[in-house]
């Protein structure tokens, strides 16, 4: 595992979308295509914003790329805080996807393991015809250690109602998340899958993000995030993350 430190915000979204569009372009010299996990919440925003203006200026072929979500925030579908419209607005500014690339996730008020049942079925489709593993996934890191939707102290819902607690080794893609603590739901892609990227890039910015960064490099079992790690992981981060 290896990682990249930047000395502010500002070099920290520049050169990261940098990096994620040489991973792109590495991947597209090889293949047809390439899959691309994206991570929501705030870390990512600017990130975006400058691949985005990237991947247009370089005349990156539109339906060669393939887009799904790591994650997503159970709300309508019109909500700001539901990591499709956030990428939707930043990632997909500028660059227009082709929008049968494009994977989100369904919104509230379906049942949540009724939206990870779908999501599911939509990720075992997009895998048996690219017959490989997705090639690029795009993280963050919360500072209790989350990853997606992977909450310390979190259950899994299932379809009959039922709950159990979250772990790295359940073999479902994409599961429906719990918080009892808050008494909200999220759906997420689970760790196992997460895990079998061919390339896993950390996005760490944000406040609050020391403690959690210790966790995962320790591979602490009670972070969450430590569950995805492969050997093909790389962390960026933004120092001022860890000096607050």
């Amino acid at each position: 595992m290896q990682k990249i430190l930047f000395d502010d915000e500002r070099s920290f979204a520049h050169e990261t979308a940098q990096i994620i569009f040489q991973e792109i372009s590495l991947v597209l010299k090889q293949r047809p295509s390439c899959s691309i996990i994206l991570s929501g919440g705030s870390s990512p925003k600017n990130t975006y914003s400058h691949l985005s203006f990237l991947l247009k200026e370089q005349g990156i072929e539109a339906d060669r790329l393939f887009f799904l979500l790591s994650d997503e925030r159970y709300e309508k579908p019109d909500s700001p805080l539901r990591n499709a419209n956030m990428i939707s607005s930043s990632l997909f500014k500028s660059f227009k996807p082709k929008s049968e690339n494009l994977f989100f996730w369904q919104a509230a008020p379906l049942n949540p393991a009724l939206i990870a049942n779908r999501y599911e079925q939509v990720l075992n489709q997009l895998l048996a015809k690219s017959n490989c593993p997705i090639d690029l996934c795009l993280l963050g890191l919360g500072p209790d250690g989350h990853t997606a939707s992977l909450f310390p102290n979190s259950l899994i819902f299932k379809s009959d109602g039922s709950l159990t607690r979250l772990n790295p080794y359940i073999k479902t893609k994409a599961i429906a998340i719990y918080r009892p603590h808050l008494d909200i739901f999220r759906v997420s892609m689970s760790a196992y899958f997460l895990k079998q990227s061919k390339r896993i890039l950390f996005l760490i910015s944000g406040e609050n993000k020391g403690q959690a960064l210790e966790e995962l490099l320790k591979r602490d079992h009670s972070c969450p995030s430590s569950w995805v790690l492969n050997s093909r992981t790389l962390l960026l981060i933004n120092r001022q993350s860890l000096n607050c």
